[in-house]
């Protein structure tokens, strides 16, 4: 299967893959937690374009469905403190996070997705002390430096399951297949907004039901021009990239 973050000579572009079987459509349309606006606007306009033509939106994001115990209570209030952290951090970026400025979510929309304390149960606490510690660090800091190593950082793993979600492989596959799951059984064609570091996954799952691959597109992510008006340079970052997916070889 094919990587669903892609470079190209002046952008890293994330992966909408289309998959058909016997007349059924299903579309797996990459996300990342925070992009910057145009990257959104793309999405938006794709995924309401697909549910006026009939199709039903699916989406990822975890839901407290059970009790908090005070080992997850911890790590939920360590994990808030990390997203708003980096949130702030990217925002001097010109990024935007996905909830609730990236994406508007609507009514019709379905969420499918595992229960969010027993995500937390299957993290590591001392993992989440660390990132929620470096994460608030670096927010403090102001110097430009600090912020676009953050980024790069950040964009070298783009499209792994590097994130919190995939601390136990079980997990990330748990997840995987509930979400294959409901759109296998829904009445028509589907579109699945779930995070780039789940599609290789999924996509798995749809060809071992008979779905064949019939479509790709790439969409622009983030730019050598964007990168640029913050002092980063897009070759720098590509390099990292390499760099980090030979070290996971």
């Amino acid at each position: 299967m094919p990587g669903t973050v892609t470079t190209t000579a002046d952008a890293l572009t994330i992966q909408r893959l289309g998959f058909h079987r016997s007349g059924r459509m299903i579309v797996l349309v990459g996300a990342v937690h925070s992009a910057p606006p145009a990257f959104w606007a793309a999405t938006q306009a794709y995924l309401e374009g697909f549910e006026v033509a009939g199709g039903a939106v699916h989406y990822e994001g975890t839901r407290q469905k059970s009790r908090h115990t005070p080992s997850t209570w911890l790590k939920h209030r360590l994990v808030l403190a990390q997203t708003t952290a980096l949130r702030e951090t990217f925002a001097k970026l010109g990024f935007v996070w996905q909830t609730p400025d990236g994406i508007r979510y609507h009514d019709s929309w379905e969420n499918h997705d595992t229960d969010g304390v027993h995500v937390l149960r299957n993290l590591r606490l001392w993992k989440l002390l660390i990132s929620s510690t470096v994460a608030r660090t670096l927010l403090r800091r102001t110097r430009t430096r600090a912020r676009n190593a953050v980024l790069i950082s950040f964009l070298s793993v783009l499209g792994t399951p590097a994130g919190p979600s995939a601390d136990d492989s079980t997990l990330l596959d748990e997840r995987n297949e509930l979400a294959i799951a409901a759109a296998l059984t829904a009445d028509r064609d589907v579109a699945l907004l779930w995070g780039t570091g789940h599609l290789s996954g999924m996509a798995e799952l749809l060809l071992a039901e008979g779905f064949d691959l019939v479509w790709r597109d790439d969409v622009e992510y983030v730019t050598r021009e964007h990168l640029s008006q913050y002092g980063i340079d897009y070759d720098d970052m590509i390099a990292a990239r390499t760099t980090r997916a030979k070290e996971r070889q």
